[in-house]
């Protein structure tokens, strides 16, 4: 599992890796010499315009196969501008100016896998991400929305359920943390394996915030100021293997009692937890209760710091440790291996 995370980028760019290995040409493309164009394998087409300072995506070639935009100051783009590349696989549009999506701005992307909006400005509702924008990316299996919802006027919106319902293949979603569940149309996403949450002041989260989510076996929580649990947040998730929480606040961190969480545990699949800058000084964390419950897990490793991310050592028993328990550290901090 914790393998899975480290390479889940490289999987979604597998076929972008293969193909890399009999290039044959790299220059500036005839459509647009800001962007390099490097030909692979099967005469298909990888195109990097990232950092260029270009306004608008140029017209690409029928076998284009990555399209990197990222970091540039696209703020529109053109309807069906993308059809034509109908061999495309990976679709960077991160860091631009874009504020709304045009209905058909996906249209003819059926074998689309890997989609990047992150760091626009596309607040989640259904006048931007309306149903059935998503519909044509028949095989997407990894969606990034994350830093676009922070500054919206209303925060706590969920993202539209009907429009995320469309992607049944989605495996990987990267979002703005918004309210406390997610709706009806994620129980459509039965491939939904990780979750990567992040972007907000204050995180609360009931037995209810994942009912519609049951098959995540990943979820990392990146760059909260405050999380609050309540019992029952993860006993849904009978799948869930890793856990990572982490905080961008010296002040910030968990806001509940560890055992409201750590009996939840027992429900699911854990086998990695990572609890990173909580607001519970490491001496004074119960870990003899997260120890107890997770006596009878799967868990293979957990790692813990304080929001000083300050390593240390527990002066108390903590009674017998998980008998699959084989890594156990106080680290300073991490690398989010996915989020980042």
């Amino acid at each position: 599992m914790r393998s899975s995370l480290r390479t889940m980028r490289v999987l979604i760019y597998i076929y972008v890796i293969n193909s890399c290995m009999k290039i044959c040409q790299t220059g500036p493309c005839k459509f647009d010499v800001r962007c390099q164009c490097r030909k692979a394998k099967n005469r298909y087409v990888e195109v990097n315009c990232s950092s260029k300072k270009i306004t608008r995506i140029p017209n690409l070639l029928e076998s284009t196969v990555l399209l990197n935009v990222s970091h540039n100051l696209i703020d529109s783009i053109s309807k069906e501008l993308l059809k034509a590349a109908n061999h495309l696989l990976v679709l960077d549009l991160s860091f631009n100016r874009l504020s709304s999506i045009n209905i058909t701005t996906f249209t003819g992307l059926m074998k689309l896998r890997y989609l990047s909006l992150d760091n626009n400005k596309l607040e989640y509702n259904d006048h931007i991400f309306p149903e059935g924008i998503f519909k044509p990316l028949k095989s997407l299996s990894h969606l990034s929305l994350k830093n676009n919802n922070y500054y919206s006027m209303h925060p706590d919106r969920n993202f539209p359920d009907k429009t995320i319902s469309d992607l049944s293949e989605l495996e990987t979603l990267e979002l703005d943390v918004t309210g406390k569940y997610f709706g009806e149309g994620f129980d459509k996403l039965l491939n939904l394996k990780s979750l990567i949450l992040g972007n907000r002041d204050f995180f609360s989260m009931s037995n209810t915030t994942f009912s519609n989510t049951r098959n995540l076996q990943n979820i990392v929580l990146h760059g909260i100021e405050k999380v609050k649990f309540r019992k029952g947040s993860f006993r849904k998730l009978r799948y869930l293997k890793h856990l990572e929480i982490s905080f961008n606040s010296k002040l910030g961190g968990m806001i509940s009692p560890v055992e409201d969480i750590a009996e939840d545990f027992k429900f699911t699949s854990i086998e990695t937890l990572k609890l990173g800058q909580t607001s519970i000084s490491l001496p004074k964390f119960p870990l003899c209760i997260l120890n107890n419950e997770l006596y009878t897990t799967n868990i293979t490793e957990i790692y813990i710091t304080d929001h000083r991310r300050k390593a240390g050592h527990f002066p108390v028993s903590i009674g017998p440790t998980p008998p699959t328990l084989r890594i156990f550290g106080f680290i300073e901090q991490w690398s989010h291996s996915i989020y980042n």
